[in-house]
């Protein structure tokens, strides 16, 4: 049969290869492509458009974070980073130290003899298991000035005793004190009482009103303070007319509180007699009179009447409280019946089952030690008032055979790098974003303008006396970025002159003011980079506009090409249906 020309257009697709769509959808495809290329168009120069908005805002970003690096170099006291200070420490498990800026450049012993200590309450050794012994009813306890109350239903074993104070005093979160139970056997346990803090400040305190402390041996016999007594130590009872005899003459040495005193011994007792000698009334007053004389000792000596033509000596501290040191060097003192001794003023110690403190002085519990050969006593293992600017931190008692640890404070070479890292660092990164983004720059000449002065920053000469930061040895590379790269050549400066150092980053006209001045008109919500971000949003808008108005009109066009299409499929089928009838009539 004969091929239909008019059925093969309609049928086949008009020459369109076979893929599964309809003549009317591979029309419409053909259609669109030729439109395609108005719309990439549109599409391409939107997308420049958004990579350069998208550059503005993120130099803008770089460029803020810069100036706020800058700023911090010209707030008042920006100056005092440069005199940032280092400490090294000879033996860091004795002790750590810090400095701070300006503290004075220099050396300094220390031996640590005691670090400070929280002081420790213990109650008697009871059996935990025995009666209380108490009576039902509230019973109130004062620890460290905090008022506690424990309620008794008479029934109580020592260690539901312990048990109840234990959780009255650790339920307050203002207590001075931690407490436990501390199980010192199988069948026995006491009362232990932690002060929170270290030092004599700390010291635990107690009172009883209601008999629960006095049922554990904590009793008002136990003595809580020191500083209440006056210690003193007296000689035996001498007759005045006595002649004390001495190997030899001269100056005898004894000491008091570690201050030396000294008292001359006559010659011998004749010609024939190599001794030295003294009557004991005289030796007395020669004693009294050096100790009284003494200037640092804190003690105060009496002669006084110990019977009929007898006297004695009695040595005591000027004040309460502390304690009474006596070294007789030479042997002076034993003459008399003094040996060399400590005296101290001291709480009521806790013995193996009885009640009391771990250190029988609230002095012991501070910290104690000599810095350049001055003992200081502490009540924290922090201390930062003994060495003007650093701060120590005690971590372990040297034995006394130890050498003291050597400190040294000098200039924090590594702090001021540190300090000027973060300003360079935002400086390198945004020169590097310009270079690395220079075609989205394109014919910018105020930005362009911009890259070159920032470069030129890096080997700007500045009035002072230093005068580039080559000076103090920060390396210029080939792309013009910056790094601290002579760390000798800064510290060197920072010892010689740190005011200079600090010229160059906090001066007017220093780097740092330089930077400012170079950014401010590019940042900010009215900057350039601002006014050029908003530009580009408007060109951005206007080209999506016209991208979805292009594509609008398209669709519009392919539809009204489909509905025609369609009509002519139509007419092609009717026509197609009276031909065949026309075909059956010419064959009949």
């Amino acid at each position: 049969m004969a091929t239909d020309p008019l059925s093969t257009t309609f049928l086949v697709g008009n020459g369109f290869s076979d893929s599964g769509l309809s003549n009317v959808d591979l029309l419409i495809q053909a259609y669109r492509r030729t439109r395609q290329p108005a719309l990439d168009a549109l599409t391409t120069k939107q997308t420049t458009l958004e990579q350069r908005q998208s550059f503005m805002n993120t130099l803008r970003s770089k460029l803020e974070a810069l100036q706020s690096a800058a700023d911090t170099f010209l707030q008042s006291g920006a100056a005092t980073k440069f005199q940032a200070r280092s400490v090294t420490v000879s033996d860091t498990s004795v002790l750590s130290a810090t400095a701070a800026d300006g503290a004075a450049l220099g050396s300094a012993t220390i031996k640590v003899e005691r670090l400070a200590t929280s002081d420790v309450l213990q109650s008697a050794q009871r059996t935990l298991a025995s009666s209380a012994g108490l009576t039902a009813g509230a019973k109130s306890f004062t620890i460290s000035g905090r008022n506690y109350t424990v309620t008794l239903d008479g029934t109580e074993t020592y260690e539901t005793l312990i048990g109840k104070i234990v959780s009255a005093i650790n339920s307050d979160s203002d207590a001075k004190v931690t407490a436990s139970l501390v199980k010192d056997s199988a069948t026995t346990g006491r009362l232990s009482l932690t002060a929170k803090t270290t030092g004599a400040d700390g010291a635990i305190t107690f009172s009883d009103a209601g008999g629960v402390l006095a049922a554990l041996g904590l009793t008002g016999s136990i003595k809580q303070t020191t500083g209440t007594t006056t210690l003193s130590v007296q000689s035996a009872a001498v007759t005045n007319t006595d002649t004390i005899l001495f190997d030899s003459s001269g100056y005898k040495r004894f000491r008091v509180n570690g201050v030396d005193m000294f008292v001359y011994i006559p010659s011998s007792v004749s010609s024939f007699d190599s001794r030295a000698s003294e009557t004991a009334s005289t030796l007395l007053s020669k004693i009294a009179s050096a100790i009284n004389g003494a200037t640092g000792a804190g003690a105060t000596a009496a002669v006084q009447i110990a019977g009929v033509n007898q006297s004695r000596l009695v040595i005591s501290n000027s004040s309460p409280g502390g304690q009474l040191v006596i070294e007789d060097v030479d042997g002076v003192l034993s003459k008399i019946g003094i040996a060399s001794q400590t005296l101290r003023d001291e709480r009521t110690k806790a013995s193996a089952t009885g009640a009391g403190y771990a250190l029988g002085t609230t002095s012991d519990l501070n910290a104690s030690l000599t810095v350049n050969g001055v003992t200081i006593s502490r009540s924290s293992n922090t201390i930062s008032d003994a060495i003007s600017g650093v701060t120590l931190t005690l971590l372990k008692a040297q034995q006394s055979g130890e050498a003291p640890v050597s400190l040294t404070t000098g200039v924090g070479t590594d702090k001021v790098a540190d300090t000027i890292k973060p300003l360079l660092d935002a400086y390198n990164d945004a020169l590097r974003y310009i270079k690395d983004n220079i075609k989205t720059i394109g014919g910018d000449a105020a930005l362009r303008t911009f890259q070159s002065d920032l470069r030129s920053l890096s080997s700007k000469v500045f009035s002072g006396t230093l005068t580039s930061l080559a000076d103090i040895g920060i390396k210029v590379a080939s792309d013009g970025t910056l790094s601290v790269d002579n760390k000798d050549r800064l510290k060197q400066q920072l010892e010689t002159d740190p005011a200079a150092v600090a010229a160059l980053f906090t001066a007017s006209g220093g780097f740092a003011d330089s930077l400012m001045s170079k950014i401010t008109g590019l940042v900010g919500s009215d900057g350039l980079l601002q006014a050029r971000s908003n530009s580009l949003g408007q060109q951005i808008k206007r080209v999506s506009d016209q991208k979805k108005a292009l594509q609008d009109r398209i669709d519009r066009e392919v539809e009204q090409q489909r509905r025609e299409y369609t009509k002519l499929q139509e007419l092609f089928y009717s026509l197609q249906g009276q031909m065949s009838q026309y075909s059956a009539y010419v064959r009949g």
